[in-house]
């Protein structure tokens, strides 16, 4: 095998950023675009533990999982897949599925998603992200932009679903949501939906 000079320096720096955020006091972190726990474990610092979705049961055969790792003395447990992300509506098209787990912070338990949303679709109008000014795009780049629109939006409802769940206790939804949150409406307008399913 052939040495990769560059990559042996991403992996490096990596450990030292996983290092710097442990003296930090950080003892719990998201991981995004990861293999496996396996492939994580080797930049972590001594005793940190970690799991990733490959690892879980019902989870699609991908390149790339959603995990956690997590520092010595936290208690880190009911560690599970949200399959219902992974379903972006194409057949034999998975996307990333969510990783929940339970934390206990400040002597409370706090259940978190870790997820990694469909990319494409970042600050177009998810129900209909093409305008007038993407006629001079390739019908093929049209096609692209609203097969991407419309995979995260099928994703929308299994992430309320996961919300609405757990709405009733401490949680968080933490990683990747591929959308310029800060340009999202925080209302329901003539039209935008602030939620797919029509509930308040």
């Amino acid at each position: 095998l052939a040495a990769w000079p560059a990559y042996d320096r991403k992996l490096a720096a990596l450990r030292v950023t996983f290092e710097r955020l442990a003296q930090a006091g950080v003892s719990v972190i998201a991981l995004q675009e990861v293999a496996s726990a396996s492939a994580v474990a080797p930049l972590l610092p001594s005793g940190w533990q970690v799991a990733t979705t490959q690892e879980l049961p019902d989870t699609p055969r991908i390149a790339q999982h959603v995990g956690v790792a997590w520092a010595p003395g936290t208690r880190v447990r009911d560690i599970k897949a949200v399959a219902t992300l992974a379903d972006g509506g194409v057949a034999q098209r998975p996307l990333r599925p969510g990783l929940a787990f339970t934390v206990t912070v400040a002597g409370k338990p706090v259940q978190v998603l870790v997820v990694h949303l469909k990319a494409g679709c970042r600050s177009r109008a998810i129900d209909d992200p093409l305008g007038p000014r993407d006629a001079r795009l390739s019908s093929a780049r049209q096609d692209q932009i609203a097969s991407d629109c419309a995979m995260l939006r099928f994703q929308i409802p299994a992430l309320e679903a996961w919300i609405d769940a757990h709405a009733s206790s401490d949680f968080a939804v933490v990683g990747d949501f591929n959308r310029t949150l800060l340009r999202e409406p925080v209302q329901d307008s003539r039209n935008h939906r602030t939620r797919l399913d029509d509930s308040a």
